[in-house]
């Protein structure tokens, strides 16, 4: 029962991703493929849910049906967490090109790209929203990649200070 409560969830959530990426569009060059490939890797991910969802179910019922292998279904679930956790490890990569993503274009006063193109406010409003959501497993010594990849994204907006609107007012 937990199974099928986990794989839902997260099977919801991911769902969720998908909708709100799916109004989103990245105009910066060499960036257009991170949307789409993002929504690709959460489908496939809700595939294996699902999948994993109804051969959870297929092991409550009170008796064996007849014609059903579930030795096979049994043998299968071991390769759908495989599966995940190898989706999972693109995570980092792609929370590199968030970050990238959020470097501003325009060379500062002694020409490096290390400003950012959000605000101050919006900067820390990322920031808190990864605490809130994340919590304490941001500290933690073991991740999943999910986490890491928050813990990469909150320290890469906590060493890039300038947002646009400070480093815009010292030009």
């Amino acid at each position: 029962m937990n199974a099928i409560r986990t794989f839902t969830s997260l099977k919801l959530e991911y769902g969720l991703s998908i909708r709100t990426l799916g109004g989103m569009r990245i105009t910066r060059e060499g960036f257009d493929t991170l949307i789409p490939e993002t929504v690709s890797l959460y489908k496939k991910k809700v595939e294996l849910y699902d999948e994993a969802t109804k051969i959870s179910k297929a092991f409550m019922t009170p008796t064996p049906k007849p014609g059903v292998d579930y030795e096979k279904m049994a043998a299968r679930m071991p390769e759908i967490t495989a599966t995940l956790e190898y989706l999972d490890q693109a995570l980092p990569d792609f929370t590199k090109l968030v970050c990238f993503l959020l470097i501003d274009e325009k060379p500062d006063s002694e020409g490096y790209m290390n400003n950012l193109n959000i605000s101050s406010k919006e900067r820390q409003s990322l920031i808190d929203g990864l605490d809130a959501g994340f919590g304490e497993s941001l500290n933690g010594k073991i991740m999943t990649y999910t986490v890491g990849s928050a813990v990469l994204l909150k320290g890469f907006l906590q060493g890039h200070r300038k947002s646009t609107d400070e480093w815009k007012q010292n030009q």
